[in-house]
């Protein structure tokens, strides 16, 4: 196995199995339990590939946890609640309602305010383009 192949393996272990220990040099495979066992051994594993490449513990132990920050800041980013979808496509999520009869995009009704008109306009831009709307009017609101 190649070095570059022996540090992405590294890098891969590192963001899957969290180290909290300090002495990464005396790591034993102690745990009772399976789930335990098998974090261990990813954490030996870790080490192993770490002394093969040349890396100390406390390198080894930065390394670690700058990897286990981005995970932690990947993994937040994820955590954050959708936006939701509104009604009549008011400014926030780029989402038409079909029908198998219908046209594939819900207008606003003609009744609507200039500012819905635009919002609409802003979310559907190719529409804007087709229904010639110059900010104004278009040929769909008259």
């Amino acid at each position: 196995m190649t070095q570059d192949k022996k540090l992405k393996k590294l890098h891969n272990l590192m963001r899957s199995v969290w180290c909290n220990s300090v002495d990464l040099d005396n790591l034993k495979v102690t745990a009772t339990s399976y789930w335990h066992q098998a974090r261990i051994k990813k954490q030996i594993k870790c080490v192993e590939l770490g002394n093969e490449l040349g890396f100390t513990g406390s390198v080894l132990k930065n390394m670690w946890d700058e990897k286990r920050r981005e995970q932690m800041k990947v993994v937040s980013s994820y955590k954050q609640s959708p936006k939701r979808e509104r009604k009549d496509n008011k400014d926030v999520i780029n989402h038409g309602s079909s029908g198998s009869s219908r046209n594939p995009v819900r207008y606003p009704s003609k009744k609507r305010n200039l500012y819905t008109w635009r919002n609409f306009y802003k979310l559907f831009p190719s529409l804007a383009e087709k229904d010639n709307f110059d900010g104004k009017t278009s040929d769909r609101m008259k």
